[in-house]
């Protein structure tokens, strides 16, 4: 520290008079040799406090003591009571407080009054009660105090916001020492400091370059609370040091959007800077920053932890007469979140908007600010009845957000099973569960919509009963009954929805054999997809499916061999008649009944490797591609089979040559004794056959867990 008005540091000469101020800062920095300790006699509290992490605890009636002895303006030995003294109030803090807060505001004694406030200064905010004394300390008549004084301020924060005024005032002290101390102190008041940013700002000009730093963190800190000092700000950039106009700019980026005013100021020293050729030197970079932190969409969309306060900025936009401010400022209202809660009845007024964008962003930011009161509710509510799809989307699953908030808009919800969008009737299905979680009104709404007249209608309600079949058993009953929905589209939905079932929708089975025998071949793929999956082991399912394996139709052969896949080992029955279909003419059922085969062996070939074997010498090349095929579907366990696959490689019919490297790569590792026949075949000149033989060579030579 620099000499002041009332004492000096550094060891510069005291002037007569001033000696004991001296005497009384040695004492802050002198190390007592009393009252050390080992570490284990550490008081926890006191060892979070510098300095203090090795002494012994001070008991409450040393603390007494040590208060009487700084009570002593007599006692020559006071001053070298600091560092105990501190470390027995971090030790006791309530007492150390309550002995020492008197103390802090003695003006008949100096000395002990800084003693005092540099003891409670390891409190932080808990040291507030001292805040009245300490703002007397800054009155005094010495340097040393104001600035401990400063610091103590300092460390207790916002809670010493009530110095403001005083610390604003000392920052024209002789002092650089001194008005970097009051500066930095401000930086800690919270919002309060912010009108004593216009002092802070010619600060900004200090020839200090200590102090004139400590004001540019202090603006940093107060941001939007420092626009008290624009004109100051706008002021110094006209500054002849670049320096200063660098802070200043920074500054004014600092207080953000709420800085608007400066923009022209801003634009114009970064033109003068570019008629300079200074285009990309540091102030022109520090103004286009600073410009860049005014924009209040970018600070908004940020979601900083200051965006909050710019809602009285973009509130005002709600209201402008151009549809597409209204909309904007709705936009931007939803990205700050709980914090625009003020701006909920201007959004709810804009729900009725005759702009629909406008509509759009006025629900969209009700959902992001979470509002559920009942009047935000209904206004929502009104949405899902618009002609805009984007806002019915929108509405329902904001309401579908609310949760149990959303029953005022039950019968409007209600209106949205019947819509003609699926994600419409979806959300508005989840909202009605998260206010309803037994759907006590959904269902029957549902099932009544089961019996307009309109299809689409029909099919919307017959896919949310089918999403929700397996939550609620009545709905079973419902799709069944569907399974015969004179409209395609009903039938599938209800299918599909039986499907997700498992054998809890066994009671589906009769109509499901019905419609495998239907003139709609999608829908016969499906039910017979639907049979395996309801039916598991019921013989009437197996029943059902096993004569169409070798139907002569396509469209009713295929759908059973899926399902029997889908019952995998429970399908054993069937064996024989998927192994005869490994030779069928047609490559799709080839396919279908080699995966079939190796779902109802679950993976073990053993009981029928000699019967593909078989396959794999058959005449005809397609049967041989087939065996193949069925062989590469078992992994590892073809193993057997090696040498029989590495011999088709030679197959003169492409197809087989080509099944049999895939199937060498899908058998893994066993098969490793077949790469270097497959690189050959890597230039095949049939591009089946290449492209097979590469990827299964890859997979040879990559290490692989067992299939």
């Amino acid at each position: 520290m620099a000499a002041g008005a009332g004492g000096i540091m550094n060891g510069e000469r005291l002037r007569p008079g001033t000696g004991w101020v001296w005497l009384v800062m040695a004492g802050l920095v002198s190390v007592v040799a009393a009252g050390w300790a080992t570490a284990a006699d550490v008081d926890p509290a006191a060892a979070s406090v510098p300095g203090c992490e090795t002494r012994a605890p001070e008991s409450g009636r040393s603390l007494r003591a040590l208060v009487r002895r700084l009570r002593d303006a007599r006692d020559p030995g006071r001053a070298g009571l600091a560092d105990r003294l501190r470390c027995a109030v971090a030790a006791e803090p309530d007492l150390g407080l309550r002995l020492l807060t008197p103390l802090v505001d003695a003006g008949s004694d100096p000395v002990g009054a800084l003693l005092a406030a540099k003891a409670v200064a390891g409190l932080g905010a808990a040291a507030a009660p001292a805040v009245p004394g300490l703002i007397g300390l800054l009155d005094s008549p010495d340097e040393s105090a104001r600035i401990i004084a400063a610091q103590t301020l300092a460390s207790i924060g916002t809670p010493a916001s009530p110095a403001v005024d005083r610390l604003s005032a000392r920052l024209e002290a002789s002092s650089p020492i001194e008005r970097q101390a009051m500066a930095t102190a401000l930086a800690r008041m919270g919002p309060e400091a912010g009108r004593a940013a216009p002092a802070l700002a010619r600060l900004l000009a200090d020839p200090d370059a200590r102090v004139a730093g400590a004001s540019s963190l202090a603006f940093e800190a107060l941001a939007h609370d420092a626009r008290a000092a624009l004109p100051e700000l706008i002021a110094l950039l006209e500054h002849g040091d670049l320096a200063v106009q660098a802070r200043a700019a920074r500054a004014i980026g600092d207080v953000g959007p709420h800085a608007a005013s400066a923009l022209p100021a801003l634009d114009a020293l970064t033109e003068r800077e570019v008629r300079d050729g200074a285009a990309d030197g540091p102030l022109a970079r520090t103004l286009v920053e600073a410009r860049e932190r005014i924009d209040l969409r970018r600070a908004i969309e940020s979601r900083g932890v200051r965006a909050a306060s710019l809602l009285g900025l973009v509130e005002p936009w709600l209201a402008d007469p151009d549809p597409v401010r209204r909309r904007e400022g709705a936009r931007l209202t939803g990205f700050l979140g709980r914090a625009a809660e003020p701006a909920v009845p201007a959004l709810v007024g804009l729900v009725a908007d005759p702009d629909v964008e406008v509509r759009l962003a006025a629900v969209h930011a009700l959902g992001l600010i979470d509002a559920r009161e009942p009047t935000v509710v209904r206004a929502i509510a009104t949405a899902l009845a618009d002609p805009e799809l984007r806002l019915r989307r929108t509405a329902a699953r904001t309401l579908a957000g609310f949760g149990e908030a959303a029953t005022p808009a039950s019968e409007a919800l209600l209106s949205c099973l019947a819509d003609e969008d699926a994600m419409v009737r979806r959300s508005g299905a989840e909202a009605l569960l998260a206010a309803d979680p037994a759907g006590e009104r959904m269902l029957p709404a549902l099932e009544a919509l089961l019996g307009d007249p309109r299809p689409r209608v029909r099919l919307g309600a017959a896919d949310e009963l089918a999403r929700h079949a397996s939550r609620f058993p009545t709905i079973v009953a419902l799709l069944v009954e569907r399974l015969e929905d004179p409209d395609e589209n009903v039938r599938l939905a209800a299918a599909r929805g039986l499907g997700r079932l498992g054998p809890a929708g066994e009671r589906a089975i009769p109509v499901l054999r019905r419609l495998l025998d239907g003139p709609d071949e999608r829908m016969r793929r499906v039910a017979a997809d639907v049979l395996a999956r309801v039916g598991g082991m019921e013989p009437e399912a197996l029943a059902a499916l096993a004569p169409r394996l070798e139907d002569t139709s396509g469209p009713a052969r295929l759908p059973a061999i899926h399902a029997l896949e889908t019952l995998g080992p429970a399908a054993r029955a069937e064996l024989p008649t998927l192994l005869r279909l490994l030779r069928h003419p047609d490559l799709q059922t080839r396919q279908a009944a080699a995966r079939a085969v190796a779902s109802v062996l679950a993976g073990d070939p053993a009981s029928v490797l000699e019967t593909l074997d078989g396959l794999l010498e058959d005449g005809d090349p397609s049967v041989r591609a087939s065996g193949a095929y069925a062989l590469g579907r078992f992994g590892e366990a073809a193993a057997p089979a090696v040498d029989r696959l590495i011999a088709l490689l030679d197959d003169p019919d492409p197809s087989t040559r080509a099944q049999a490297a895939a199937a060498l790569g899908g058998i893994g590792a066993p098969a490793s004794a077949a790469i270097e026949v497959l690189r050959a075949r890597e230039r095949d000149e049939d591009l089946r056959v290449s492209s097979a033989a590469r990827q299964a060579v890859a997979r040879l030579r990559t290490p692989t867990r067992s299939r």
